[in-house]
């Protein structure tokens, strides 16, 4: 028998050493661990208890509900974590997929791969989880493998984008974005989910680091949904302004100051 030597592991001739983590990280500040508590974590909660007992999350005296959950977890798996501790409260389990782009040689992947394994062991994760080393922007393209990963592994409860950069940088290429991916992803969503499922981004999104076309689309569709929901444009309208504010003239200066309040929308 002749095995194809690309569907084989890589070889590796010498281990990658798990990066230590001797200083403190963006995702380890205060007020990240705020967004978590107070949005994630709360929004989440929520979403478990309403949806226990339907058809995408079974009765727990039935069967243990498994929750999915996409996310960018970087090495620490700090998210993964607290929404395991979670679903532990509502007596359900916590599926993880994530992408974690680098080689096998690693130190950063060595060391999400180790907490990975930990997080399983302990029980806190199904060892169903798994996370690709892939980049999450190549799930936009559709014939990709990351796309046929995701596809593969949902429909997912909560897809968690937590990412480091803008979402959509000036100049880049389109195909290639990061926003291309989450639409990829929520259109997805849109076909294979039948329950309610939360979306986060958290990204840089100050106005220098997004391209205009990109914010200026982001604001329309925040309009419509303002034209189209009086519930919607209760909330957002203390959040753009003052009094009665027309969001549509303000919508784009006040876009980075409304990211701050995102769970308020969702």
């Amino acid at each position: 028998m002749t095995i194809a030597d690309d569907v084989l592991p890589a070889e590796i001739e010498e281990l990658a050493v798990p990066v230590e983590l001797d200083e403190l990280q963006p995702w380890h500040r205060p007020r990240k661990q705020l967004v978590r508590e107070e949005q994630w974590v709360r929004l989440a909660r929520q979403l478990i208890r309403r949806e226990r007992g339907r058809p995408g999350l079974p009765d727990p005296r039935e069967t243990e509900p498994e929750v999915r959950c996409l996310t960018l977890p970087g090495i620490d798996y700090i998210d993964v974590r607290q929404l395991a501790d979670v679903c532990r409260e509502l007596r359900c389990c916590l599926t993880s997929t994530g992408f974690q782009a680098g080689g096998e040689r690693n130190p950063h992947v060595a060391r999400a791969q180790l907490r990975q394994k930990s997080l399983i062991d302990a029980g806190h994760i199904t060892g169903r989880s798994h996370t690709f080393a892939r980049r999450f922007e190549d799930v936009s393209h559709v014939n990709s493998d990351a796309y046929r990963d995701v596809r593969q592994r949902g429909p997912f409860h909560i897809v968690n984008v937590d990412a480091c950069g803008s979402i959509a940088p000036p100049g880049a290429d389109h195909e290639n974005r990061l926003v291309e991916a989450v639409y990829r992803m929520v259109e997805l969503q849109f076909e294979i989910m039948t329950g309610r499922w939360l979306l986060f981004v958290t990204a840089d999104a100050q106005p220098e680091s997004v391209a205009g076309d990109t914010l200026q689309r982001l604001c329309d569709a925040i309009v419509e949904n303002a034209d189209n929901n009086e519930g919607f444009r209760r909330v957002a309208v203390p959040i753009f302004g003052p009094g009665d504010v027309e969001i549509r003239a303000s919508c784009i200066p006040s876009f980075c100051k409304a990211s701050d309040h995102a769970e308020d929308l969702a």
